[in-house]
């Protein structure tokens, strides 16, 4: 068995790659493990080195399916169309792997400007028209596009801290937001370990396992709140209570992700458990 080779302070090794790479992305919601929707797309992948020995990655995503069928009801459409503006997008990533700058906002600025206009012209209604607003409000501004990223299970997932120092147990504790609950996301605390050997096809798994460490209670993350408005008057308010388990899977000479596979349980209520399944594989 072949050890996993670090550098530096026991980091991962990331190599740039020219040749583009396609993944498969599904999502999978259940309810007490009954399937009530999923979501599935393949996306574009391409990794240069700048000039500032930064990565650039250029991301294009294909046709999206719900429940294996294109999106047929207007406000999904809708969304749909409004999202072809904002590919391709040009990430800038931090020597960590987590996403530094937009590299391409301007562009991405100028094609929303243009498609908007048609958007408007076609759809009608207070519903609509609060839909392109607050897609409006995010594309023309760099920091709010930046933070919608982390509410996208592929950006959210796959431009993870995998690239950080670990200790020489091969550990690392970390602290993220997760889309569990689309735009209201919900932090974690996890514990990211690195399999010390390679598996028998060449890969380094990465294994991520925690628990919600948010104040906030159920009823304020569904409606959006952004702080614990309730534990700041009662101190014995339940929390959100949901476990993850992420594997991920490196192609051992360059660093590069082949897959990556999530399990989000969380708690609705006395009654009902949410599973959100995440699976993106390199095609």
């Amino acid at each position: 068995m072949k050890n996993v080779a670090f550098v530096n302070n026991y980091q991962l090794k990331f190599s740039p790659f020219e040749t583009k790479k396609i993944y498969g992305v599904i999502v999978k919601t259940l309810n007490n493990n009954v399937l009530k929707s999923t979501v599935h797309y393949e996306i574009e992948v391409q990794c240069l080195l700048n000039r500032n020995e930064n990565f650039i990655f250029e991301i294009n995503r294909n046709q999206v399916y719900i429940n294996n069928l294109e999106p047929d009801i207007k406000i999904e459409q809708l969304a749909d169309k409004a999202s072809k503006a904002f590919y391709p997008i040009q990430i800038e990533t931090n020597n960590f792997g987590q996403i530094d700058t937009v590299a391409n906002f301007k562009s991405i600025k100028q094609n929303w400007l243009q498609e908007k206009e048609i958007l408007l012209d076609y759809y009608k209604g207070d519903v609509a028209l609060k839909i392109i607003e607050s897609i409006d409000a995010i594309l023309v501004n760099e920091d709010l596009l930046k933070q919608s990223l982390y509410k996208n299970w592929f950006f959210s997932l796959y431009f993870a801290p995998l690239y950080i120092p670990y200790t020489d147990n091969f550990g690392k504790t970390v602290v993220r937001d997760y889309p569990v609950f689309g735009n209201t996301p919900v932090k974690y605390e996890a514990t990211h370990t690195v399999e010390p050997f390679c598996t028998e096809t060449n890969k380094i798994n990465i294994n991520a396992h925690g628990k919600a460490i948010d104040e906030r209670n159920m009823y304020e993350v569904l409606l959006n709140y952004n702080y614990p408005k309730a534990k700041m008057t009662d101190n014995t308010i339940e929390t959100i209570y949901s476990e993850m388990d992420i594997q991920y899977k490196l192609h051992a000479d360059n660093g590069n992700i082949f897959a990556v596979i999530a399990n989000f349980n969380t708690k609705i209520d006395q009654n009902t458990t949410k599973n959100t399944l995440i699976e993106i594989y390199q095609l």
